[in-house]
């Protein structure tokens, strides 16, 4: 298995309760919680270096733990995933003194 450099293999984390009204506002939110953690790792990794928990991919899973997310599909999906990578790209965290 492949492990991007680290000494580790990739791992799940927990999941992420989420409550939509539908499975497409479902992956919206799951895939803009993606982009936040990965945009956290990556100004953790700039600060400090190598660190354990890169965020490589999503998977949304139903009530089952069956992944979804490849199977979901809507109207300007490539466009609504762009728009939540440029507003996360422009988020500044706070930096803590």
């Amino acid at each position: 298995m492949k492990t991007e450099g680290s000494t580790t293999a990739p791992a799940d984390q927990n999941p992420l309760v989420i409550t939509a009204i539908s499975d497409s506002d479902a992956y919206l939110q799951a895939y803009s919680n993606f982009c936040f953690s990965r945009k956290a790792y990556n100004n953790e990794f700039e600060r400090s270096g190598t660190i354990a928990g890169r965020p490589i991919s999503f998977r949304l899973l139903n009530n089952k733990s069956e992944d979804i997310a490849p199977t979901i599909s809507f109207v300007n999906k490539d466009t609504l995933e762009k728009r939540i990578e440029r507003k996360v790209s422009q988020y500044q965290f706070q930096k803590n003194n």
